[in-house]
């Protein structure tokens, strides 16, 4: 699959999985990049991919075209440094909390 489809599989995802498989919610986040079977099986056990009770069907709260996005914004250019520097020189009394994603 090309880059061009993934990212455009990506801007089309649709949260509602219209799934009650587990299997199938693995099938669907494997076929976009970086999305690992460990990590849907966290989200998962994490309640952030859970089975709608009305639908029947799973949800995402994991948003790939959200993140996708971001990366886009941030990382693919120098924006996200420039933000940093903002942040950084900043001299407001207000406290600037940075959280950073990780494990765990």
């Amino acid at each position: 699959m090309t880059s061009k489809r993934i990212i455009d599989n990506i801007l089309q995802f649709d949260r509602d999985l219209k799934t009650d498989s587990p299997d199938r919610v693995h099938e669907i986040f494997a076929a976009l990049a970086g999305y690992s079977a460990s990590m849907v099986t966290r989200w998962i056990r994490e309640g952030r991919i859970y089975m709608d009770e009305k639908t029947q069907t799973y949800w995402s709260d994991v948003n790939p075209a959200f993140r996708h996005l971001c990366y886009q914004h941030f990382c693919y250019t120098n924006q996200g440094e420039q933000a940093w520097k903002v942040i950084a020189s900043s001299s407001s009394v207000v406290p600037c909390h940075v959280m950073v994603a990780g494990e765990g």
